[in-house]
C-alpha cells in the first residue's frame, strides 16, 4: 500500500488544494481540523486550520503567490496567526511578502535555530513590530489549536551545519489531532531521513505524509517509509 501511495503521489498536485480533514473535540460538539497542500508549483505551502484561524507551514515561491491565494480563499480565508518556516529557500519562503500584505494582526513566526530571522523581518515591512520569534528543534513541541499539537522531529539542537544543504536541517514536524497525524517533511534529505528513523522508530507512524523536497530522489528513506507507513502521501511539484 505504501509503494502504491508514493506512485500516485508522484503526480503534480492539479487541484488548487488538496484537503484532509478530521474531527476533535466532543460528541456532540465535533471541531473540523482541517490540513491543506496548496498548488504552489515547485514549491511548498501547507495550511492547517481549525474554525476561522490558521497556521501556515511554509509559503511557497513567489511565483506561486496566484496559487496560495485561490487555495487560502477556497478554505475560507482563515485568518493566519502563526507562520511556520521550514527553511529558508526561496520555494518555500518567497511568498512571505504576499502574506505580509494579506495577513492582519500579529504573527508569530516559528523557525529552526539555523534560520535568519533578520530576512524574514525585511520580507515583512508592514508587520514592522508585530512579529514574534520561536525557534525550535527536534523535541519540542507546539500547541497549533487546542486539540492540535506539533511535535519537532528534527534538526537537532548543535546539528553540525558545516558544508551542508540547507535542506539537510529544514524542521520536520508531526502534527496531531485526535483522530488523526501528519508528517510534515520540508526538504530533508535521504541521511537526515535514516538519523530520524533511527531515533524515533514507531513515532513516525502517520496517516498523512507530505513527502520530502517534491519526490526528489535525494530524499527518499526505505527505512523512514518502512515506519512512517502512511494512508496517504501527497508531493507538491510543478509540472514538467
Amino acid at each position: 500500500m505504501l509503494m502504491q501511495a508514493l506512485k500516485y503521489a508522484a503526480a503534480e498536485l492539479l487541484a488548487v488544494v488538496l484537503l484532509f480533514c478530521s474531527c476533535t473535540g466532543a460528541k456532540t460538539e465535533h471541531t473540523v481540523t482541517t490540513f491543506a497542500v496548496l498548488d504552489v508549483g515547485e514549491g511548498l505551502a501547507q495550511i492547517v486550520c481549525e474554525g476561522d484561524s490558521a497556521v501556515c507551514i511554509d509559503v511557497g515561491p513567489s511565483s506561486g503567490a496566484a496559487g496560495w491565494l485561490d487555495g487560502w480563499e477556497k478554505i475560507g480565508a482563515p485568518k493566519i496567526t502563526t507562520i511556520i518556516l521550514s527553511h529558508g529557500h526561496e520555494d518555500h519562503i518567497g511568498n512571505i511578502g504576499l502574506l505580509d500584505k494579506t495577513v492582519t494582526g500579529r504573527i508569530s513566526i516559528v523557525i529552526s535555530p539555523f534560520q535568519d530571522s533578520v530576512e524574514i523581518c525585511d520580507s515583512m515591512p508592514a508587520h514592522k513590530g508585530r512579529l514574534s520569534f520561536r525557534r525550535i528543534s527536534a523535541g519540542d513541541s507546539l500547541q497549533i489549536f487546542s486539540g492540535v499539537t506539533a511535535r519537532c522531529l528534527w534538526p537537532p539542537y548543535g546539528f553540525d551545519t558545516a558544508g551542508k544543504d540547507e535542506n539537510a536541517f529544514s524542521l520536520c514536524l508531526k502534527i496531531t489531532d485526535v483522530t488523526t497525524s501528519y508528517l510534515i517533511t520540508g526538504d530533508i534529505d535521504s541521511t537526515s531521513m535514516n538519523c530520524i528513523a533511527d531515533s524515533l522508530h514507531e513515532q513516525l507512524c502517520s496517516d498523512v505524509a507530505v513527502v520530502p523536497h517534491h519526490g526528489s530522489s535525494g530524499s527518499f528513506s526505505t527505512l523512514f517509509w518502512g515506519y512512517a507507513r502512511p494512508e496517504y502521501c501527497a508531493v507538491s511539484c510543478g509540472i514538467g
